[in-house]
């Protein structure tokens, strides 16, 4: 058995030259991108933010939210009723290179997937970009998130709120970390998880699949991906 895992090209993920403004006068920014329907688990990061702020006190951090989805309208109205409005962006869908602009600023990225029988074991696009981007991650603790991150990740018990509010604090409090998860994650993704790398594995399915004369056109089409 082959497996042929999506992965970002790592080529088009570079950290821009940094805009203090978009973290909209907070020293921290948290981010989230992606879609926002009812198993992405975006209510989390609300309430995540709701514990550090309201409840601890950090009034330091800001959260931009990229991304569309049916839970939209729910989310900003949990914002509003969580009196996180001044905290919190939505920026909606963006575009590759807004995406680029907010990450170059981003401290920490956020994966609130909770644990169900989908989440469990599908891979998260947005792990590996942030790992792309060099950002420390706090995820819950969900199998393949864990395998795809690895040290780049601090892991929260599934579904807990007050935990992964717990793992975003460490991390704020800690740069030394945040840098060194960081430089890890860039390390796999270009390693190992980048498209350049796992485009590899579907060449050789292919070969297996196909006859050698055809191997030729294989590889030529891989170098157009």
């Amino acid at each position: 058995m082959i497996v042929v895992r999506n992965g970002p090209d790592d080529t088009r993920f570079t950290v821009l030259t940094p805009e203090p403004e978009l973290k909209r006068g907070h020293p921290y920014l948290l981010a989230y991108i992606g879609v926002m329907g009812s198993q992405d688990g975006v209510d989390y990061v609300l309430y995540a933010l709701n514990e550090l702020i309201n409840k601890r006190g950090r009034q330091n951090i800001g959260l931009v939210l990229m991304g569309d989805g049916d839970q939209l309208s729910l989310l900003k109205n949990l914002t509003q009723d969580l009196q996180l409005t001044d905290y919190v962006h939505f920026a909606g869908w963006v575009g590759k290179h807004d995406l680029l602009r907010y990450l170059s600023v981003t401290d920490i990225g956020l994966c609130p997937d909770p644990s169900n029988q989908l989440n469990d074991h599908s891979t998260m696009l947005k792990t590996m970009e942030y790992m792309a981007m060099g950002l420390p991650i706090v995820a819950f603790d969900l199998l393949e998130t864990r395998y795809s991150a690895q040290e780049a990740a601090l892991y929260a018990t599934a579904n807990r709120v007050e935990d992964f509010a717990d793992k975003i604090e460490l991390l704020l409090e800690d740069a030394a970390l945040r840098e060194r998860m960081g430089s890890y994650g860039r390390k796999r993704i270009e390693d190992e998880l980048s498209w350049n790398q796992t485009s590899k594995h579907l060449v050789r399915a292919y070969q297996r699949l196909f006859t050698p004369g055809m191997q030729s056109s294989i590889e030529d089409a891989r170098k157009r991906l």
